[in-house]
């Protein structure tokens, strides 16, 4: 183990708290965490977008200042960050940590993590990992096949209840869908466990270097894709 500390951040889009139970049978990880971390009791998102969130969490600056006010810059704000921005990871980089970013990324629309320092998986602008080549490279060698989701509510598509879609082959749905389906098959074609198992595999390349990894699954932003065991873990307030 290194001398200096090692820093392991995981962002989970669209998480909220509000009106659910938080008992450790249903997060035992989240658990495990704050024991042996820090708990913000009190914080608070600078704005619930994702972009100006994502922002202000790599440059230390709120939206007005860093000027990703909404998403893809929509409404008149800036796009997206760019090379020259201070970001909190340049400090370690200079210091010989390895930096790594694996998930969504969603501050560039025409450049991803790693045009920023940072090793790993990302895609730019919000990415869609099921079509990607390292994401079939993982269903091959875990002997998994293209994973299905069947719809129980629908969204802004309109595709009915009870569709059976391949994930591989539906961007649109993926992108633009605030419904929810189930996954069918193993839990492991999930985008969070791929992500999870690169990220281990990174880990272990790291050896004793001190290392900075931020890990971001899609998931649970919509739409709601749920692995079957894990449907109705975590039910009312």
């Amino acid at each position: 183990m290194s001398a200096r500390p090692n820093i392991l951040w995981i962002v989970t889009d669209h998480q909220v708290h509000a009106n659910h139970n938080f008992d450790q049978a249903a997060f035992p990880l989240q658990h495990r965490l704050a024991a042996t971390g820090i708990n913000f009791t009190s914080a608070r998102t600078v704005l619930p977008v994702c972009s100006p969130a994502r922002a202000s969490m790599l440059t230390g600056l709120y939206p007005h200042a860093h000027g990703l006010t909404e998403n893809d810059g929509r409404f008149g704000g800036r796009a997206g960050l760019n090379p020259d921005d201070w970001l909190v990871h340049q400090p370690l980089l200079d210091a010989g940590y390895r930096c790594a970013w694996f998930g969504k990324w969603h501050l560039d629309n025409q450049r991803s993590a790693a045009d920023y320092g940072f090793e790993g998986f990302s895609l730019p602008g919000y990415g869609y990992p099921y079509a990607t080549p390292e994401y079939a490279a993982y269903l091959k060698a875990s002997g998994l096949k293209a994973p299905e989701v069947h719809i129980e509510l629908r969204g802004e598509s309109g595709r009915p209840e009870g569709t059976t879609l391949d994930l591989t082959a539906e961007r649109d749905w993926f992108d633009y869908e605030a419904g929810c389906a189930r996954l069918e098959g193993p839990v492991e074609t999930h985008e969070a466990f791929f992500l999870a198992t690169a990220a281990g595999a990174w880990l272990e390349d790291v050896g004793e270097d001190p290392f900075f990894l931020r890990v971001d699954p899609w998931g649970p932003h919509p739409p709601y894709v749920v692995g079957g065991r894990y449907a109705g873990a975590v039910g009312p307030g």
